[in-house]
């Protein structure tokens, strides 16, 4: 699926919704948009603003044109519920992407989007995570700090355990084509270390 099949989705969403609607782009097709890189298999984004009465509604609408366009859809109004690892306060963290309408359509922050590309981790992420950094040039920095807290905030589990090796080992294996000439893949991992190692305020 290309990006010009999202929009024609939206495009038809936007002709037949009544009430204020957010749709948050994240995964694949947000990949696509920020770093104009691929096609995608499906749209995944977060429903941020509906009216909650009409939801059953607004479901079989969704469902409906995405069979009619021949595209595959996931959706939440959570997207933490996808994550073994905490999106924190991604709802206040997007961008704008169009508006027709009722609609407005929106694409997770890419340092918000990173989150749930690193902690799948499979080759096709890295490869989506590698081309956002360079397109949009994110700082190493900020986004091991992202990563660090990310952790930080999640329900312990053995499952955070393979995450943070995942975080450690794209950051010690990444070569200065992803982040800026002066990175250092030592000196990023060291840091990450010591930001995830910090105490939450509430003391644990």
């Amino acid at each position: 699926m290309r990006i010009k099949d999202a929009d024609a989705y939206f495009k038809a969403l936007s002709g037949e919704v009544k009430t204020p609607l957010v749709l948050v782009l994240t995964g694949g097709i947000a990949a696509g948009i920020m770093a104009d890189e691929r096609t995608t298999d499906d749209i995944d984004f977060a429903i941020l603003r509906y009216a909650r009465k009409t939801l059953p509604e607004l479901e079989a609408l969704l469902q409906r044109l995405a069979k009619k366009h021949g595209v595959l859809i996931q959706y939440s109004n959570d997207i933490d519920r996808w994550s073994l690892v905490s999106f924190l306060d991604w709802k206040k963290h997007s961008r704008p992407y169009s508006r027709q309408g009722f609609l407005e359509v929106r694409v997770l922050d890419p340092y918000y989007w990173s989150i749930g590309k690193i902690t799948r981790g499979i080759g096709r992420d890295l490869k989506d995570l590698e081309a956002v950094i360079r397109k949009q040039k994110l700082d190493w920095k900020k986004l091991a700090s992202l990563w660090a807290k990310a952790l930080r905030e999640s329900p312990p589990s053995s499952a955070l355990f393979n995450v943070r090796k995942q975080m450690e080992n794209f950051l010690g294996d990444s070569k200065k084509g992803v982040f800026d000439s002066d990175y250092d893949p030592a000196g990023a991992v060291a840091y990450f270390r010591k930001m995830s190692a910090m105490i939450k305020k509430d003391g644990r």
